[in-house]
């Protein structure tokens, strides 16, 4: 059984999520991270009703209303149930949804099944027995066809033991909220320390495999120092059938890694260091117990070891290696029983679970060598090195991938990519006269691709970072070019590489903020809700008509306002206009009608659409403008070599201002370089003349220099560089190749005049 761990904590914190495990991609057990897993699973089962296990269920319905085929279905004791519909789904807190019908069906959106303590039920062909746990609201645990036993929020108790003992499953999950300092809070709120753990462990007459989960994030630190059992964190998978902890890489940690590693390559001055890096950093990354470097022979007739490392073996040995060269041709013919030499034959990546019961290839020579020294290869990763001209010039071997317990695991797909990123860069150092300058491409690129992963990361501003990125490059040439300053061409580069660097913090900003195209869009655009209560109030309207309560002339007169209403409500939620007082007394004039005994916006509706300026609330502009300095953060903690070191505050202080009222530092004009002014204006261009943002319409040549009037008037941005984009003609360069036709108009005469005055 594969259990993916969504959340693995008592409390959220920064990159940690609360209770929520993935069965077999078959169903989850709590609800506290699902809405992040990627998975749509129609079937929830509930512990107990603690806001951490249910938190991501009306979310999930919430952004899969539209798409539900058929209804989500809650597993839950009755008393759990009862809180949900009375505390939760009650039209107050969330919408009814278990009153709701699907989307052109009779059947509910929600259901909710009632279990019961010790009897049985099934999913998916799964047993699941609940039975009862000592918390302090009504909570189950689970056993999972007599296998695993996830005890949920729980204090010690002889049910507990009982049920392990019954049954004896090979794996438990038991939580662990509080270390052992706090064991009176611990028996007051209910929940388990180490010591108590302890205590469990005693009292079972076997040993099962163990995981901790439900840490409070403040304590991590104490309960790890203080229990023998591993402590699950967040997207780890448990295997077990054999009993494996699959760590799942944290993204934005291992970039940071890699750039530092390139950097680090770059610094070293000769190849054979230059490939050991690359061997170390290969199996660092990976995990693997064993590494090998081979290189194709002169001749191209043999693969020959060039380094060869095994932390197990106590092997570490580079250049003197004397063992037996692999052939690549046999009479004549492709040798393809030997896996290191198809990977440089075919330029093949190959990955095996356990080379012992692989059937393709011929690993006699593997299994003498572990006879002759007692170890065990089991999963292998070749990976074969090309150098400038794509040709293959020798393999990576990797063996024997180890999880946090030293257990053998299979390679994965993450794997293959990171170590062909690194052998990319090997193959490369091979090529002496190429080095520096395919390191050099190396490094752009990789900047470039964050870049573009940056951009990708909204649907409405895809093309953000390289237009930056070239219109600084630009900017800067044009100063050049007028002799404000001579730039070299690394200097060009720098600038160049921190416009594609320079919004990196948005991997940080939720995506659901980053892209919001409308004041009502959370996870959906909730337009599509007040229609239907505005359909709801019409409806009502119709109905007292019918009744006589109103004549015809006040029904058609209400009608007709009601349906002027939602136009106006429409129009306020796309953010394109500024919104006047006025408006806000109309729009809460309308929220105040009643439906159902309700007003016809709540007020969160309300607040959202009195918007003043684009979509975002206060609270959301602050999330958005946060991306600056956690990009700042990630910048400064890149290892840069000495040339690059003016990257992270050329990149880093785009939304600073002459007039200090920038963020994230409030810098003042004496703070702020001619290069990070140059890219603060670039980035307002852009934004500017951008036709893909859904919240405004792309604006004209003559619109964008007016606002640059008043924000070089307002002592905003440098009147030197838009001076410069003028004199050199760059806005209409940058606008032929990147903008609309209907974008490049007549700039006002009295703002070409109040830039450009004193050059005539």
């Amino acid at each position: 059984m594969k259990i993916q761990v969504m959340g693995a904590y008592g409390s959220k914190a920064k990159h940690k999520y609360t209770t929520s495990f993935l069965i077999d991609e078959d169903f989850f057990i709590d609800a506290g991270n699902i809405i992040n897993s990627n998975h749509y699973l129609e079937n929830i089962i509930l512990s107990h009703a603690h806001f951490d296990h249910i938190t991501d269920i009306p979310f999930l319905l919430d952004n899969l209303y539209e798409k539900l085929d058929n209804p989500l279905k809650i597993y839950a004791s009755k008393k759990t149930i009862f809180h949900l519909k009375n505390h939760i789904f009650n039209s107050k807190i969330w919408p009814e949804f278990h009153e709701i019908s699907l989307l052109n069906k009779k059947e509910k959106s929600l259901l909710f099944f009632e279990i019961e303590e010790n009897k049985p039920f099934q999913i998916k062909g799964h047993t699941i027995l609940p039975f009862k746990e000592e918390h302090t609201v009504e909570t189950f645990g689970f056993l999972i066809d007599n296998e695993v036993l996830i005890s949920s929020d729980t204090y010690i108790n002889e049910n507990l033991i009982n049920i392990i003992k019954s049954y004896k499953p090979s794996t438990l999950f038991l939580e662990c909220s509080f270390p052992n300092r706090l064991s009176q809070l611990a028996k007051i709120a209910k929940h388990l320390t180490p010591s108590l753990i302890e205590e469990i462990e005693k009292k079972i007459d076997y040993s099962p495999n163990i995981y901790l989960y439900h840490t409070k994030p403040s304590y991590l630190k104490e309960i790890k120092a203080e229990t023998k059992f591993p402590i699950l964190d967040d997207y780890e998978i448990v295997d077990t059938k054999d009993n494996l902890l699959i760590k799942q890489p944290y993204n934005k940690k291992l970039i940071l890694e890699i750039f530092g590693m390139f950097t680090k390559i770059a610094y070293a001055n000769d190849i054979d260091t230059i490939l050991e890096k690359v061997v170390s950093y290969a199996k660092k990354i990976s995990n693997a117990d064993g590494i090998s470097l081979y290189l194709k022979t002169e001749d191209e007739k043999y693969l020959q070891f060039k380094i060869v490392k095994n932390t197990t073996l106590n092997i570490n040995k580079a250049n003197d290696v004397n063992w037996p060269k692999l052939p690549l041709y046999i009479d004549g013919k492709e040798n393809t029983q030997m896996v290191a030499v198809l990977s440089a034959l075919k330029d093949k990546v190959i990955n095996i679970e356990d080379v012992y019961y692989d059937k393709n290839f011929n690993f006699e020579g593997t299994k003498k060598f572990d006879k002759s020294t007692g170890y065990r290869s089991k999963s292998m990763l070749v990976i074969p090195l090309k150098n400038h001209e794509n040709e293959v010039i020798g393999v990576l071997q990797l063996i024997n991938k180890l999880d946090e317990r030293k257990h053998i695991i299979p390679f994965t797909k993450e794997d293959e990519k990171y170590i062909l990123t690194l052998a990319s860069i090997a193959a490369i150092s091979l090529t002496k006269n190429r080095l520096i300058e395919d390191f050099e491409k190396l490094f752009e690129s990789f900047i470039k691709t964050i870049g573009i992963g940056i951009d990708k990361k909204s649907k409405y501003t895809g093309e953000h970072v390289r237009k930056v990125a070239k219109l600084a490059k630009l900017i800067a040439k044009g100063i050049q070019h007028q002799k404000i300053k001579d730039y070299s061409d690394l200097e060009l580069k720098t600038i160049e590489i921190a416009g594609w660097l320079h919004d990196i913090g948005k991997i940080t900003v939720p995506e659901y903020v980053m892209d919001k195209a409308t004041k009502l869009e959370k996870m959906v655009d909730r337009i599509d809700y007040i229609k239907y209560k505005f359909e709801l109030y019409k409806k009502e309207l119709e109905i007292r008509y019918l009744k006589k309560e109103i004549s015809k002339e006040e029904y058609e007169r209400e009608l007709k306002e009601t349906n002027e209403d939602f136009e106006f409500i429409t129009q306020l939620n796309r953010g394109a206009e500024f919104v006047k007082d006025e408006d806000i007394e109309k729009l809460n004039k309308i929220a105040q009608k009643r439906i159902l005994n309700e007003t016809l916006l709540n007020e969160d509706e309300v607040k959202n659409l009195s918007i003043r300026k684009g979509t975002l609330t206060d609270e959301e502009r602050e999330i958005i403008q946060s991306h600056a300095k956690n990009g700042i953060d990630m910048l400064t903690s890149i290892h840069y070599p000495k040339k690059y070191k003016r990257i992270p505050a050329i990149a880093g202080n785009h939304h600073e201002k002459l007039n200090c009222k920038g963020y994230p530092n409030q810098l003042c004009g004496e703070d702020l370089s001619l290069e990070e002014r140059i890219m603060a204006v670039a980035d307002i261009f852009e934004a500017l003349s951008a036709a893909d943002r859904p919240y405004k319409p792309a604006k004209t040549m003559a619109e964008i220099f007016k606002i640059l009037y008043f924000m070089v008037k307002d002592n905003e941005i440098d009147k030197e560089i838009v001076k410069v984009i003028l004199k050199e003609n760059i806005h209409l360069k940058y606008a032929k190749e990147e903008l609309k036709p209907f974008q490049i108009n007549e700039i006002p005469e009295d703002i070409l005049n109040y830039f450009l005055k004193d050059e005539k």
